[in-house]
């Protein structure tokens, strides 16, 4: 069968005495327009695929050879919902959806088996129709196991719900009322921990002309918090953008990392890091680290610049390292917009493409107390056309020794799959993970999953068929 062809030719094309990876690649799935796939994960022995649509949740299961085993829908007990998330949680699974009913709203949770059998369902919220929008986002802190469901009302009313999936309980109802801060322009994010501290970052950079316009806001409360801490962040020493934050559950804090410049624009001169304690919000320092001379000379091909800056940079990760340090991760991104005007006769029927640039990352780890540990640029060159960059950027698979960073090389057909193996002192080697030639593979390596601490599955998407591939290292 053909299944068993493509395992076989990837396997033996990469293998090296015992540093060979298992490259293992399913069937088809045709894909169907207006239904939501999702890889949810390894429950059991099976690799779970969620399908939505409307009110209809279906989960696929596939062995480990990716053979497909089962096919279920899930009960939701409702002929019309609206599905808010569909969770893959430690052990069971998760749907969270609304359903109406005359004159009132009703949250629900769902709680499904690896068999996807239901275990258990609860109303979470009712409400009674008042026209106002309720369209909850879920936010789940690193164990899976306190769940955030907030929406935006107004400008100035935010709800937010404390669920414990492990539970099934709600824990609390806040409804943030406030009239200085504007949820709908300001709104960054919400984390929570797994203590279920919750933090709200509100961020008015990207319309500040001027550092000292500048306004980054932190709320922080618990799940029996009535009056939430509230920091102001004002008067930085520089414009401050491109801002990720993830919980560090380790330290109880919050850790932000972003680039910084001494003006508006995609310019940065480095990366700026904080740290906020939950125990201790306002103890909060903010460290500028600046590029290297080497990490100008190496984005610069090695020519001699007298610039002190780089370009068109987005932060993209964020890693915690065992001693309270981090590796930050930011990508060289460009978009060019471009008309397929032909001639006077298409002048009414022009039509634009978006060329995608998704190229050098630039990685620098910090040691705890914000200084610089390394710098170093990971090259890579990946251009596509008119596809939102679907296959373009990278995936980092981890584990408790280094980092895999891995990537097409090429936006096309036919490409070869590689990996950047990078250990938290910075030190890294490039090397080749798959080849597609002759493989029908059309690789979303961005959207990959790790299932394990030596697997992970990459979606294949080409034309309307979907493949599961799934690489096994040997030695991870």
């Amino acid at each position: 069968m053909k299944f068993f062809f493509s395992t076989v030719f990837i396997f033996i094309a990469f293998s090296s005495a015992l540093k060979a990876q298992i490259v293992t690649v399913s069937e088809d799935i045709t894909m169907l327009r207006d239904v939501n796939y999702d890889i949810m994960g390894k429950f059991g022995e099976y690799i779970l695929i969620s399908k939505q649509y409307g009110a209809e949740v279906e989960m696929e299961a596939y062995d480990d050879r990716l053979y497909k085993s089962w096919t279920k829908k899930l009960n939701l007990d409702v002929k019309k919902a609206d599905v808010i998330s569909v969770f893959p949680g430690k052990n069971h699974l998760y749907v969270y959806y609304i359903h109406e009913r005359k004159d009132s709203s009703f949250l629900m949770v769902r709680k499904f088996d690896a068999a996807a059998e239901l275990v258990d369902s609860t109303l979470i919220k009712s409400y009674i129709k008042d026209g106002e929008n309720r369209n909850f986002k879920l936010v789940a802190s690193e164990n899976k196991e306190m769940i955030s469901l907030h929406c935006i009302l107004t400008e100035d009313r935010l709800e937010v719900l404390y669920f414990d999936n492990a539970s099934m309980k709600l824990l609390a109802d806040h409804l943030y009322d406030v009239s200085t801060f504007d949820f709908r322009k300001d709104f960054n994010k919400i984390l929570i921990s797994d203590r279920g501290d919750l933090f709200m970052i509100l961020d008015n950079a990207k319309n500040a002309t001027r550092k000292t316009d500048q306004v980054l806001i932190i709320i922080r409360s618990g799940i029996l918090s009535e009056q939430p801490f509230v920091m102001e962040m004002k008067e930085l020493d520089f414009f401050v953008y491109s801002l990720l934050f993830e919980v560090d559950n380790k330290q109880n804090a919050v850790i932000a990392a972003g680039l910084y410049n001494d003006k508006p624009g995609n310019v940065s001169l480095g990366f700026v890091t904080f740290k906020l304690p939950a125990s201790q919000p306002d103890q909060t320092n903010i460290s500028y680290i600046p590029y290297e001379a080497q990490t100008i000379a190496n984005a610069s091909d090695g020519k001699k610049i007298k610039v002190e800056s780089l370009t068109d940079l987005e932060v993209m990760d964020i890693m915690l390292r065992n001693d309270g340090g981090l590796v930050v991760i930011a990508e060289e991104r460009k978009e060019y917009e471009r008309s397929l005007y032909q001639g006077r006769r298409d002048f009414y029927s022009m039509r634009f493409a978006i060329d995608f640039y998704y190229e050098d990352m630039v990685i620098a780890g910090i040691y705890p107390n914000g200084t610089s540990h390394w710098q170093k640029i990971l090259q890579k060159k990946q251009y596509s056309f008119d596809d939102d960059a679907m296959y373009s950027s990278y995936f980092t698979f981890k584990n408790s020794s280094s980092v895999r960073i891995l990537f097409n090389d090429e936006i096309k057909n036919e490409n070869t799959v590689s990996e950047y193996i990078l250990s938290g002192g910075g030190k890294h080697e490039r090397k080749s993970v798959l080849n597609t030639n002759r493989q029908d593979l059309k690789l979303q390596v961005r959207s990959s999953l790790q299932i394990s601490a030596n697997e992970i599955i990459i979606p294949s998407v080409k034309r309307n068929k979907l493949k599961l591939v799934k690489v096994a290292y040997q030695r991870a």
